[in-house]
C-alpha cells in the first residue's frame, strides 16, 4: 500500500538530513574558531610574558652601555617594535572572538533548522502512521463485507438451489 504523501515525505527526510550536516559543519566551525581564539589568546599571553623579559633585557644592555642618544633611540624603536607586535597580536584575537561569536550564531541557526525540519518530517511520520492504520482498517472492513457478501451470496444461492430442487416438486 503506497502511502499518498510518500514524494513529500521523501523532501521533508532529504531537508532534514541537508539540515543535518549544515547543523554539523557549523558546530565543526564553531570548534575550529574556538580553537583559533584559544591559541591566539595563548599566544598574546606568551608574547606579554616575553615582551616583559625583553624589555628587562634591553634595558640592562643600555644601562652597561654608554648612555649615548643613540642607544636610547634604538632602545625606544625596539620597545615601538615590541608595542606594534603585541597590538597586531591582539587584533588577531578580537577578530578570532569575532569569528567565534559569527559561528555560534550560524550553529544556533543551523541548529533551529534542522529542528524544524525534524519536526515537520515527524508530523508527517506520524501523518503516515495513523493513515496505514486507517487504510489497514478500511481494508479489514472491505475483507468483511466481501465474506459477508460471499457468505448470504452462497446462503442465497443454497436456499434458490433447495427451492427449485427436483424433489420439491
Amino acid at each position: 500500500m503506497n502511502y499518498i504523501l510518500e514524494d513529500l515525505m521523501i523532501i521533508r527526510e532529504h531537508r532534514e538530513k541537508y539540515a543535518l550536516n549544515r547543523m554539523l559543519q557549523a558546530r565543526k566551525s564553531l570548534r575550529e574558531a574556538k580553537d583559533t581564539a584559544q591559541k591566539k589568546a595563548k599566544d598574546l599571553s606568551d608574547f606579554t610574558k616575553w615582551r616583559k623579559k625583553e624589555e628587562n633585557r634591553l634595558f640592562e644592555a643600555i644601562k652597561r652601555k654608554y648612555k649615548k642618544i643613540i642607544h636610547l633611540n634604538q632602545y625606544n624603536q625596539s620597545l615601538d617594535a615590541l608595542v606594534l607586535e603585541q597590538e597586531k597580536l591582539v587584533e588577531q584575537l578580537d577578530q578570532a572572538e569575532q569569528q567565534v561569536k559569527q559561528a555560534r550564531e550560524e550553529d544556533r541557526k543551523a541548529y533551529e533548522q534542522y529542528m524544524l525540519r525534524h519536526r515537520e518530517k515527524r508530523k508527517l511520520e506520524e501523518h503516515r502512521e495513523n493513515w496505514l492504520q486507517n487504510q489497514k482498517t478500511i481494508d479489514q472492513r472491505n475483507q468483511e463485507n466481501e465474506i459477508g457478501e460471499l457468505s448470504t451470496m452462497r446462503f442465497n444461492t443454497a436456499r434458490s438451489e433447495k427451492t427449485t430442487s427436483p424433489t420439491n416438486i
